[in-house]
């Protein structure tokens, strides 16, 4: 992982970050850390990489962290727990 991170990233994981708490009172990470990267392409970073430095930033803050839901979703996908509805059914999609 890098360490150098440049001034404008700083900022607005810095000002995201407190504009986050500030309106909603917690900070959706996935969110502000979508919202930092797209407004820094050029620094060429991972979505996970800005992730954990929002998360690093709402820390500093003792900020209430919201985590996207959505890659929970993904995962229960990959569990090794039969999905009772379908197999009682006996159909293959949820349509």
């Amino acid at each position: 992982m890098r360490y150098g991170y440049s001034a404008q990233l700083r900022e607005d994981l810095n000002s995201r970050v407190l504009a986050a708490l500030r309106s909603h009172g917690m900070v959706n990470i996935a969110l502000v850390a979508e919202d930092v990267r797209l407004r820094n392409l050029d620094e060429n970073l991972a979505l996970e990489d800005v992730e954990l430095l929002v998360m690093q930033v709402a820390q500093l803050y003792g900020a209430a962290m919201e985590l996207d839901g959505l890659a929970a979703v993904e995962a229960a996908r990959f569990t090794s727990l039969p999905d009772i509805r379908r197999e009682l059914s006996g159909i293959d999609s949820f349509g």
